[in-house]
């Protein structure tokens, strides 16, 4: 997969068909300046290595880069104690989107979010479930933006606070369902720089 994204040209948009599971995958990084799309028309699942290492990342989106996750495309976590382990982490000035069918679930550390944002995150669609993090399934970190349109955020379980959503930045939420979190405080934690936009009034458990 990484091949396959070095040869595309910079700044143009460029889609890549997944077709086959991976096992054992090392981090993928999207490069400055590289506008991707993954997208999978039958089922693939991606898991990551089942080792006890810290700082894996299953996408690295870089400044200046885009990834977009579209179709039946499974991230799946493993177990790794007190290291870092993301599904999806965004650098300041990188772009992310989930989209329709993709799920991520399995994330389980004492860590940050599943997936974590100093950059700009939409969820249009899709699922993040049964992680278990420090903040839960996705964290803003301060300047970055989290945008909720759609999809689904449930089951997941904070081991501090935040068990959907833990916010230093913005979270805009416009749509989607955050149902069936757990933590020790809020569902949506708002750390004192945080902002959270809400105003259709959207509930969340």
């Amino acid at each position: 997969m990484q091949d396959a994204i070095a040869g595309v040209p910079l700044n143009t948009p460029s889609t890549i068909k997944l077709t086959g599971n991976i096992a054992d995958l090392q981090t993928v990084e999207i490069p400055e300046g590289k506008k991707i799309t993954l997208k999978a028309d039958s089922a693939v699942t991606l898991t990551c290595p089942n080792k006890n290492t810290g700082g894996y990342k299953h996408f690295h989106v870089q400044k200046n880069a885009s990834l977009t996750l579209e179709g039946n495309i499974t991230l799946q976590g493993a177990h790794y104690g007190n290291n870092a382990q993301y599904a999806l982490y965004i650098e300041e000035g990188g772009t992310a989107e989930i989209k329709n069918n993709v799920r991520i679930t399995g994330f389980k550390n004492n860590y940050h979010g599943t997936v974590c944002t100093a950059g700009t995150l939409i969820m249009s669609g899709g699922k993040i479930d049964g992680n278990k993090t420090r903040y839960g399934g996705v964290y803003v970190y301060g300047g970055g933006t989290f945008t909720m349109k759609g999809g689904t955020i449930t089951d997941n379980d904070a081991v501090n606070h935040g068990g959907a959503v833990s916010v230093s930045g913005t979270f805009n939420r416009e749509g989607g369902s955050i149902t069936g979190n757990s933590c020790s405080s809020e569902i949506i934690y708002t750390e004192s720089s945080g902002t959270v936009n809400n105003p259709h009034g959207y509930t969340a458990s």
